[in-house]
């Protein structure tokens, strides 16, 4: 009777009866019945997507960015304290939602463990695989295996059909705007640009007509200026270097290298493809194919390979008319 008392008369919100705490007990009943260990996500993309599932993914959402990052970001012991009085929930919340974490998706956990991470060391870039610090380096290495799934569902066009993905995604999005190095702005910067232009084509240095007039579009000459400063002073040094440790060294001062130089080799490797289909269709109609062709579509893998070695011969005329 006197706890009651002295509840009533400091006027201390009792947990139970929290929203947030209320909200979190929901999503946890949710996930034991349907024998899971997937968060309820809020997404609205997905048709298999129920009521109940998208408004406990949003009170998980609401509880993260309402009442948890709040209470992160204070600084000191003073501003806590107060904030858990009128929050008594705060904590035993915090602590079942590391629970959900830990037990869903791995991916997700990581993308977790990496804001933190960066939270706590108060910095906007990410961890390095490279680092010397062991723990840096596993979740530097936890992010590119979180790229890698998010770029394979991206070339999949499955990731708009994945809410758990596409929080991840937006997680890692925000975390390249906070801190893109030069070197991979630039790189997803011409990336974005040919896919805008819908080519294959890297951008073209700039040259001159018989009239001295200028033919490469000033955009596009500025695309390619950059790619030159990636070619030169990014990945030529660090191919020169002799010995692993360099590399090593070069790396940790580059982070961004091994993502630039995959990015390139994606584009190069679509321009060659690009390069024998339009082979192969100038050598279809010009009849030069055969009947098998016509009569075997299939047989389009066997054409590419035999026109491969024109590929080279392709690119020099290219170049020559420049």
């Amino acid at each position: 009777m006197e706890i009651i008392e002295e509840i009533d008369r400091n006027n201390i919100p009792i947990i139970e009866e929290q929203t947030y705490y209320k909200n979190i007990l929901a999503i946890q009943k949710w996930m034991k019945l349907n024998k899971t260990t997937n968060l309820p996500r809020a997404g609205t993309t997905a048709d298999d997507l129920d009521e109940e599932e998208r408004k406990l993914g949003i009170a998980l959402s609401t509880i993260r960015q309402n009442l948890i990052k709040p209470y992160q970001e204070l600084k000191s012991e003073e501003e806590k304290e107060k904030y858990k009085r009128k929050y008594p929930e705060v904590e035993i919340v915090i602590k079942m939602v590391d629970e959900m974490d830990n037990n869903s998706n791995p991916y997700y956990k990581n993308i977790l463990e990496i804001q933190k991470w960066m939270k706590l060391n108060q910095t906007t870039k990410p961890p390095s695989q490279h680092a010397k610090d062991e723990k840096e380096r596993k979740l530097g290495q936890a992010l590119r295996s979180i790229r890698k799934k998010i770029n394979s569902l991206e070339n999949e066009r499955e990731l708009s059909n994945n809410p758990v993905f596409n929080e991840i995604a937006k997680i890692v999005k925000e975390i390249d705007e906070n801190n893109v190095p030069k070197y991979l702005k630039n790189m997803l910067e011409i990336k974005n640009w040919m896919e805008e232009h819908k080519t294959n084509q890297l951008p073209r240095s700039q040259y001159k007509d018989r009239n001295g007039k200028k033919v490469i579009p000033i955009e596009e000459e500025k695309m390619y200026n950059k790619l030159n400063h990636i070619r030169y002073l990014l990945i030529k040094p660090y191919l020169e270097l002799q010995t692993e440790k360099e590399r090593e060294e070069y790396k940790i001062k580059h982070p961004e290298l091994e993502e630039v130089m995959a990015i390139l080799e994606e584009l190069e490797n679509n321009k060659t493809k690009g390069c024998i289909k339009k082979i192969v269709i100038e050598q279809k109609n010009k009849g030069l194919l055969g009947e098998n062709y016509e009569k075997n579509p299939e047989a389009s893998d066997k054409i590419f390979d035999e026109t491969f070695k024109q590929v080279e011969q392709f690119k020099e005329n290219e170049d020559g008319e420049r």
